[in-house]
């Protein structure tokens, strides 16, 4: 269960206070696949980045598996989002250096597999999004799906209990994003919870649990 209470976030623009988000209450129960929904600039991104404990709130609670965890320092936050959270982005993030097996197989030095099953585990992965075909190739080298899929198997490295998704599909285009999404769904059908943020309306629809966010402010649909 993920739980946010009276969640505010201000930033900095000079001598100006910015408030991004706006006193958000947000219930994630554990197994459901949720959607954010808003327009850009709404504070979609912002807040995903709280509830994956990337960024920290300015004022009110977080509580994850029934403990506060608000006053956590960064690295017990570290610790915590490598344990039970995967990111995809929606630009991908792929490390241009490295080949899609060597991509998915990064998250897995802060994880708690032995490096002796990374590989092996990389391969699984990427066989899991049909990819196990690319695993040598580097991301300028493979299209804008392939590498969001490639994206998934990394988010999964670590076997976290939630998958965090910015715009997962933003860049993509109709065919591509719906096999992105089934992949997303199939996640959610194993069992994890899914949290995506978007505009897409019909990507929103797919979500079981859907909240507007506007002005900072969330609501229910």
């Amino acid at each position: 269960m993920i739980e946010l209470q009276g969640v505010t976030k201000e930033l900095s623009r000079g001598a100006e206070r910015l408030k991004v988000l706006d006193s958000v209450d947000l219930e994630i129960s554990e197994g459901s696949y949720v959607a954010i929904a808003g327009r850009s600039g709404s504070g979609k991104s912002t807040l995903l980045s709280i509830v994956g404990c990337v960024d920290t709130p300015t004022q009110g609670h977080y509580r994850l598996a029934g403990n506060d965890i608000s006053g956590l320092p960064d690295a017990g936050l570290s610790r915590l989002r490598a344990r039970h959270f995967g990111f995809i982005f929606q630009s991908f993030h792929l490390l241009p250096e490295l080949t899609a097996e060597e991509n998915v197989m990064a998250p897995m030095r802060y994880g708690p597999f032995p490096k002796a099953a990374w590989r092996g585990r990389a391969r699984e992965l990427l066989a899991q999004v049909g990819l196990q075909d690319r695993a040598e190739h580097k991301p300028y080298e493979l299209s804008g799906g392939e590498q969001q899929r490639i994206a998934i198997a990394r988010a999964l490295a670590n076997d976290p209990e939630v998958l965090l998704a910015d715009e997962p599909t933003g860049n993509l285009d109709v065919t591509t994003r719906d096999s992105i999404v089934e992949l997303l769904e199939a996640q959610h059908e194993r069992g994890r919870t899914v949290v995506l943020v978007t505009h897409d309306a019909q990507l929103e629809r797919r979500a079981t649990t859907r909240y507007r966010l506007e002005d900072g402010r969330i609501r229910r649909q």
